[in-house]
């Protein structure tokens, strides 16, 4: 029986797995169909086709053709989300204006200290606030990236929250329908049977 560490290492792994492609682990049912792993799982699902579609939306979801078939929920293609859309706009523009004015206050020392250094310092400050504009532009994308993970983590957490919070509920009905399953089983059986001997 695998320990409480190995437990939550695969649980955090999932979590990680939904937060980036919104999918949940499954198994094979009777019919060789698919089902999610436990009651947890399939808690999880059932919200995440309620709330899914607007998790996506907002922050968007990735898609992996490296993630194994025997998950639930997987995307069809990547979609970039309206939160990380407007983040990297956000982002960007946030980054030029902190970039330009860093500019402005360490251009004039740095012309000083370039005439100890050589000519390779920049000629004027239209070229330097223009460098660090161009670092500001590249480190937008990232810096959006990260913030819509962390957004898309929050939601996911708030999920699988209220997942915990039905799991109860869902194992209550698969327990009670595998009973009245199992009750019109028999009377099914005993029904034949006193149907053969008539």
């Amino acid at each position: 029986m695998p320990g409480l560490s190995e437990n939550l290492k695969h649980l955090y792994k999932n979590f990680i797995k939904y937060a980036k492609y919104g999918v949940v682990p499954a198994k094979y049912g009777e019919n060789n169909d698919l089902v999610p792993e436990n009651s947890f799982y399939k808690s999880v699902y059932y919200i995440d086709s309620v709330l899914g579609p607007i998790k996506d939306m907002i922050v968007g979801v990735n898609y992996d053709s490296n993630i194994p078939t025997m998950c639930l929920g997987r995307r069809k293609k990547r979609v970039d989300g309206k939160e990380y859309n407007l983040d990297y706009a956000n982002v960007t523009n946030l980054l030029l204006v902190l970039y330009t004015g860093f500019a402005y206050l360490t251009y004039l020392p740095r012309k000083l200290l370039s005439h100890f250094e050589g000519p390779d310092s920049p000629k004027s400050f239209v070229e330097y606030a223009n460098n660090l504009q161009g670092n500001a532009e590249r480190h937008g994308e990232p810096v959006a990236k990260f913030l819509s993970l962390a957004l898309s983590c929050i939601i996911s957490a708030v999920v699988w929250t209220a997942a915990l919070v039905i799991t109860p509920l869902t194992w209550a009905v698969d327990k009670v329908s595998s009973k009245l399953s199992g009750a019109r089983t028999e009377e099914a059986n005993r029904l034949e049977r006193n149907a053969a001997h008539v």
